[in-house]
């Protein structure tokens, strides 16, 4: 059921991507990821180095102002002494606003993440299926390449009284 929920977002927010685009409209991300798990209390696992990767839709509202939608798929978990890594693979629906002020931009945003794969099954019970991260960036964009820095904040717990958190760091290429 969980894949058949993707298949069918996926197709749906490939309805978008498919319209005539403009130059400079359309794009591909990718880059590397701290990944961790908070826990109620302040506590939170080690990091997880891991990666993302995805595709980007941006239209203006004003010339400085533009909103954006995007699908990507990225590594979530964390690292314990105990048990070693474990990674939970999200397929993501990103919804930003950016702002730009010449080659400088900073963007603010939230989705919806579903989980579609757990690499160790060391959660006394299931995971919660969906997160919902919010998130804000900073970048600058020189010609058709950015370099882009966001900090994501998961909303729901996955599990009782955890959450995730991550930072991105990568770079975007605009068609």
């Amino acid at each position: 059921m969980k894949k058949l929920s993707v298949i069918v977002l996926c197709t749906l927010l490939a309805i978008p991507f498919s319209q005539k685009a403009k130059a400079g409209d359309f794009g591909i991300r990718a880059g590397w990821q701290s990944a961790l798990l908070t826990y109620s209390g302040g506590e939170n696992s080690d990091a997880l180095s891991s990666f993302y990767l995805g595709a980007f839709k941006e239209n203006n509202i004003i010339p400085l102002l533009k909103y954006g939608l995007g699908l990507e798929y990225a590594q979530m978990g964390g690292t314990d002494e105990l048990v070693g890594d474990y990674k939970l693979g999200y397929v993501g629906i990103p919804l930003y606003i950016k702002a730009e002020l010449g080659p400088v931009f900073a963007l603010a945003g939230s989705g919806i993440n579903f989980n579609v794969s757990e690499t160790k099954d060391i959660f006394t019970e299931s995971v919660n299926a969906i997160d919902v991260p919010v998130y804000v960036g900073l970048g600058v964009k020189i010609l058709m390449l950015s370099v882009e820095a966001r900090y994501h904040w998961g909303m729901i717990e996955i599990q009782e009284e955890t959450k995730n958190a991550y930072l991105q760091l990568g770079l975007a290429l605009q068609f």
